[in-house]
């Protein structure tokens, strides 16, 4: 595999990772980070984030020693190491288990608003049934368009990459998690 350029997770705070390809170049991972950079072993892999992040909002908690762990802050970019130190791109394997990761340990801001403010339960329940509405109009629109939709993707398969795949199958992911969130978040205000 080239190490010219590097295939990772690359995770903005509050959002989901996403797989990108980057050139291997100290210029280019630092405007992906937004400044100068720092990494972190973590399992088998290193998060490499920006080195002056203390003004910025919570990405993810790591926990490296026992139960004490930190938070990574600011946008994040994981990627694979050799024996000799140097970055490579993330295998398939490492690519599913940093996603698990990144599931699990990411901060969620849903509760807060643009500004940061914590929003109250009753005003995020009125948010979510305007959700519920909207994702009912989308259903009906998705369910005129699809079958040319089926035959459309069916015949386009067959041309797709390995990175490609992979990125269907995060998105069908944080899809149905955030769907099963949504139901988990309506049993309970019930």
């Amino acid at each position: 595999m080239s190490r010219e350029f590097l295939v990772g997770l690359y995770k903005e705070v509050g959002k989901n990772p996403d797989i990108i390809k980057i050139k291997n170049q100290k210029d280019y991972l630092e405007r992906l980070v937004d400044g100068e950079y720092t990494t972190l072993d973590y399992d088998d892999y290193v998060i490499i984030y920006k080195k002056k992040s203390e003004n910025l909002l919570a990405n993810v908690y790591v926990d490296r020693y026992s139960k004490i762990g930190i938070s990574i802050k600011g946008k994040i970019f994981i990627v694979g190491k050799d024996e000799m130190g140097n970055f490579i791109s993330l295998n398939k394997n490492q690519l599913f288990r940093c996603t698990n990761f990144l599931i699990k340990e990411s901060f969620n801001y849903k509760n807060f608003d643009e500004r940061g403010r914590f929003i109250p339960k009753s005003k995020r329940n009125m948010r979510s049934r305007n959700k519920n509405i909207s994702n009912l109009d989308k259903k009906t629109k998705l369910e005129t368009n699809n079958q040319i939709s089926i035959n459309e993707s069916s015949t386009n398969l067959n041309n797709v990459s390995d990175e490609q795949i992979l990125k269907m199958i995060l998105k069908i992911l944080f899809t149905l998690l955030d769907f099963i969130k949504d139901r988990l978040e309506d049993s309970s205000n019930e």
